[in-house]
């Protein structure tokens, strides 16, 4: 699935990544950036970070220095090429939203450089379509058809739907109906 990159979020990595970028720039120090200082916090705080919480601690700086250099190759590679196609990993909460799971720094590269693209997703976790209108219907019952194998022989309440639409298509002057 392809989704612009303008409608994946990235929370509050950005700007520790565009402070980190423009330090990057500036040929500063990054071993202070606000990147590698958030690593040290989530590390300390016994959280995950990109393996490095998985290091004895005496090599958990190398760590963040290692995840750092990845991080200033990818943007160099963004800077270069343009958005490469990689993917980007997606999930749905319970209310339907789709968030980000991986590829949280590709997306703040590609903001920070004004990279605009239609991004290679992978649903890690998909929205609960099925359950969701079981719940809402009373059972396996739809208004009219989703086009999803999820809900495919459903019960239909409107079994119209495609006359109606046909009629709808009549009465189009170059637009789009949702």
């Amino acid at each position: 699935m392809k989704i612009s990159s303008g409608l994946l979020d990235t929370g509050f990595l950005y700007p520790l990544m565009q402070q980190t970028l423009q330090m990057y720039l500036r040929g500063e120090d990054l071993t202070r950036s606000p990147l590698a200082v958030w690593g040290r916090k989530t590390l300390a705080a016994g959280r995950w970070w990109y393996g490095v919480e998985k290091l004895p601690v005496e090599q958990r700086e190398e760590g963040i220095r290692k995840r750092l250099v990845d991080v200033v190759g990818l943007f160099e590679a963004f800077k270069k090429h343009g958005y490469i196609n990689s993917e980007v990993t997606v999930k749905f909460d319970a209310d339907g939203n789709l968030q980000v799971h991986d590829g949280f720094h590709r997306l703040c590269i590609m903001r920070f450089l004004g990279l605009k693209a239609n991004v290679n997703c992978r649903v890690k976790q998909d929205f609960p379509l099925a359950d969701t209108l079981r719940e809402l219907n009373s059972g396996e019952n739809l208004y009219q058809p989703t086009g999803d194998v999820r809900t495919a022989g459903w019960n239909l309440w409107r079994t119209d739907c495609l006359q109606r639409l046909n009629l709808v298509r009549h009465y189009l002057v170059g637009g789009c109906v949702l």
